[in-house]
């Protein structure tokens, strides 16, 4: 298995229970899965611990062989190959459209071409000289996409990346995602766009208080869920 996540357990400090518990998922290299599921319940700490950004308390996680995260082990962020698409964007205000999607680039023989090949992804080559404060949310959006992707990260995980649009700009960053789809990019979603979830992801999980409650292909989860819970969120999308 190309991402293998097995018993994992976080807790927020004074939480009174854990965020997530015994939580087990493998993913294909090349697969889209789609994180549904109610706020609250471990979606966004979930993608934070894959990436590195949180300590594991139990279990591991473990990419194409190599262990990532394990309770006394931690790979920094940095060199997990990882990349990672915030809700609120987070570019650097001080940096153009241009130098946000070139930080981070190690290679500086390739940098050039390659902040060119992300400009063109993104459609974007009009603005690479802009700051973001002269960008609208989906046009950031679409540059913290970028940044994720010029790195070439063997995962790339989103966390709700629509949740700060307004309705009108959701569609040009769903757009994006849906293009890189196509290039084999092993992704993982989390996202409250239902319809989006259902037309580009491999396998849909279904959390509920810090596990899966239901998983599936989107014909089995979305069209024809089983778990009372499960029914009972996606009504509020009916």
């Amino acid at each position: 298995m190309y991402l293998s996540l097995e018993n994992i357990g976080f807790s927020y400090p004074k939480s009174e229970k854990p965020t997530l518990q015994g939580f087990n998922l493998s993913i294909q290299k090349g697969d889209c899965i789609g994180l549904v599921g109610a706020s609250g319940c471990g979606k966004s700490t979930l993608l934070r611990l894959i990436a590195g950004l949180e300590p594991l308390e139990t279990g591991s996680i473990t990419l194409d062989a190599q262990v990532l995260s394990a309770p006394k082990l931690s790979v920094p962020p940095e060199k997990r190959h990882i990349g990672m698409v915030f809700q609120n964007y987070c570019l650097f205000p001080h940096l153009s459209v241009r130098n946000n999607i070139a930080y981070g680039i190690r290679q500086r023989q390739h940098k050039k071409e390659r902040v060119t090949e992300m400009l063109d992804l993104i459609d974007m080559q009009a603005h690479a000289d802009r700051y973001p404060y002269q960008l609208s949310g989906g046009q950031q959006q679409r540059v913290a996409i970028a940044r994720a992707l010029a790195l070439n990260p063997d995962v790339l995980c989103f966390d709700e990346p629509t949740s700060a649009l307004d309705p009108e700009l959701t569609g040009e960053v769903l757009n994006v995602i849906r293009s890189l789809k196509t290039s084999d990019s092993t992704m993982i979603v989390v996202t409250h766009e239902i319809e989006f979830a259902r037309d580009v992801a491999d396998k849909i999980i279904f959390m509920a208080d810090g596990v899966i409650a239901e998983e599936g292909t989107p014909e089995q989860v979305i069209n024809n869920p089983q778990n009372p819970r499960t029914q009972a969120f996606l009504s509020r999308f009916n």
